[in-house]
């Protein structure tokens, strides 16, 4: 082989014969620094979590890279779907970001953004579309009070600043 041979193609050499072996190894490690994101979506996952007329519950999704959450009205002995939200860490904007779709509520499309202040409490500020409230910032808090017990609390906007408006306690039942 020339010379001039040897120096075109050392660098490719040198580039293949670094690669790993095992390419699923370079798909394991992108895998592992989606899910670290969405750890504290632990604390959620199983169960179902009630509160007077209201249902709500938590799972993974495909391969734990999305949490997907779903809200049940409850009335009597039935249960009414209305509203989904997954979540999920975007890669490009390296936050997590959550979409949901709702029915009888004050908004019929949530575009969430979620960060985790502590592993027991998460923030949501979101904005709705649809109903009175569309296009309009909005926050909520998700926090653990107990291990089996967490309080939702919706803010209200008042000028810049928001106020809390009301809460709710859920708590986990096994089923």
């Amino acid at each position: 082989m020339s010379l001039r041979l040897f120096k075109f193609f050392y660098p490719l050499i040198f580039l293949l014969t670094a690669l790993p072996v095992n390419p699923s190894f370079a798909q394991e490690s992108v895998q592992d620094s989606t899910l670290k994101p969405l750890e504290y979506f632990e604390h959620l996952i199983g169960g179902v979590w009630e509160a007077d007329r209201t249902r709500q519950t938590f799972e993974w999704g495909i391969g734990q890279k999305s949490v997907v959450s779903k809200l049940y009205f409850t009335n009597a002995d039935s249960l009414k779907l209305v509203g989904e939200i997954t979540w999920f860490w975007h890669p490009g904007e390296e936050k997590i970001r959550g979409y949901g779709t709702s029915i009888e509520m004050a908004m019929d499309f949530f575009d969430y953004t979620t960060v985790f202040e502590t592993p027991y409490k998460m923030v949501n500020t979101f904005i709705g579309y649809g109903g009175h409230i569309n296009g309009q910032p909005q926050l909520e808090t998700l926090e653990f009070i107990e291990e089996d017990k967490y309080r939702w609390t919706y803010f209200n906007r008042e000028g810049n600043e928001f106020a809390p408006a009301y809460s709710i306690t859920f708590v986990r039942k096994n089923e």
